[in-house]
């Protein structure tokens, strides 16, 4: 009785072990193919805009989710600021929340549409789940900076 119960133990976790190898390297050889560069300007491939601080990109061979760093918009009813690891601010809307404007993010998506092999992603560090948040280029002029100035965005610390 004991040694099938042994058995059983080991064979489970055999199983478990497997199952953490299997589903653990497609995630680890993503990092391995394509480091995060934190501070250098990598070009980057619009994929989807989910609003004007969190869109979908590809980067080099690695497709996620990129935060903007210390801009909020104020497309959302409720909203909460959180840390990078390099100690920017970035702003995700709420669970439960009521998109009031769609303004920033249609002028961004105009403006991604006219420079698309001219679109640069500096990363300033991580955020949730380990997503980069950092700040878009157009060529060498800052994509925030021209949100603050056009009013649709303002600075956030």
């Amino acid at each position: 009785m004991a040694f099938k119960r042994r058995k059983d133990l080991r064979r489970n976790f055999l199983i478990v072990l497997a199952c953490f190898i299997i589903f653990g390297l497609p995630a680890f050889s993503y990092k391995d193919i394509a480091p995060v560069r934190i501070g250098e300007p990598q070009k980057v491939e619009i994929t989807n805009i989910d609003s004007a601080v969190e869109m979908l990109v590809n980067i080099g061979r690695m497709r996620t989710i990129v935060y903007v760093s210390n801009l909020d918009c104020g497309e959302y009813s409720r909203t909460y600021t959180l840390k990078s690891t390099k100690g920017h601010t970035y702003v995700r809307p709420r669970s439960h929340t009521v998109r009031i404007s769609s303004e920033p993010t249609n002028y961004i998506f105009n403006i991604f549409e006219k420079n698309k092999d001219n679109i640069y992603f500096v990363t300033n560090g991580l955020g949730l789940f380990a997503n980069p948040v950092g700040e878009f280029y157009i060529g060498e002029e800052s994509l925030n900076k021209h949100l603050i100035e056009k009013g649709y965005c303002r600075y956030v610390e």
